[in-house]
């Protein structure tokens, strides 16, 4: 969302992968098993890394779009945009 949002799609791929270095502390903590060993073989079989994927997949998606048509208009998009960004 925050691509679409006025946030730079490389700074949203490193956002994520600052994440997934947190999450495996999070999983222990709830008692789940980690996934990241999983999604790091999947993308290694597609030969890429976590940062392509993510701008792959940011590359065509219409956030604004989909937003308003579930009803959001300026003001919420705005509010929107301020939590993402801020």
């Amino acid at each position: 969302m925050a691509r679409h949002l006025d946030c730079a799609p490389e700074a949203i791929a490193q956002d994520d992968a600052l994440s997934h270095q947190r999450l495996p502390a999070r999983y222990a903590a709830h008692g789940v098993p980690d996934e990241g060993p999983q999604l790091r073989a999947s993308l290694d079989q597609r030969r890429l890394t976590p940062e392509q994927a993510i701008l792959d997949l940011l590359g065509g998606a219409d956030v604004v779009g989909a937003a308003r048509a579930a009803g959001l208009g300026d003001r919420q998009l705005g509010t929107l945009r301020s939590r993402l960004l801020g």
